[in-house]
């Protein structure tokens, strides 16, 4: 569920997503880009 922009964050409607060492999240875009497993650690 996408909420609204300007909508309060409250423990209720709060969603954390933990990403790996190096993995990135596009938040204008939402995408999340993932290092593969064989590459070199950045």
């Amino acid at each position: 569920e996408e909420l609204l922009e300007g909508t309060p964050m409250t423990m209720t409607n709060l969603t954390v997503h933990v990403l790996s060492n190096s993995d990135k999240y596009d938040i204008r875009n939402k995408k999340v880009t993932v290092l593969p497993i064989e590459a070199p650690f950045i």
